[in-house]
């Protein structure tokens, strides 16, 4: 852990980070097989939908996503997956929680 930046990081961030790092292959790896035969490659879908932005509203417990634009729509239509308006976090949770008992 003397590598620089890890050496200035708490044992939570590292945690946090390898966690995270964890969490990123494994989407990596589904987003893969889902978009076998797509016009974009990986990295390029990664990164157009990187521009979509979002904001949580802590008293409702809301997330607001932006409304998408046409690449980042068809990344989102490639992976089959409706692009939101908004997310509530406590249904949310509950359904990632109830789906992986």
């Amino acid at each position: 852990l003397k590598l620089l930046p890890l050496c200035k990081w708490s044992d939570l961030t590292v945690r946090g980070k390898i966690l995270s790092d964890v969490i990123d292959s494994i989407l990596r790896s589904k987003i893969q097989q889902i978009r076998k035969g797509s016009v974009y490659s990986l990295s390029a879908m990664i990164g157009k939908c990187q521009s979509l932005m979002c904001f949580r509203d802590k008293n409702s417990e809301q997330v607001y996503v932006e409304v998408a634009n046409k690449q980042v729509r068809t990344c989102y239509e490639e992976l089959g997956v409706t692009v939101p308006q908004k997310i509530d976090l406590k249904s949310y949770m509950t359904d990632l929680f109830d789906q992986n008992l």
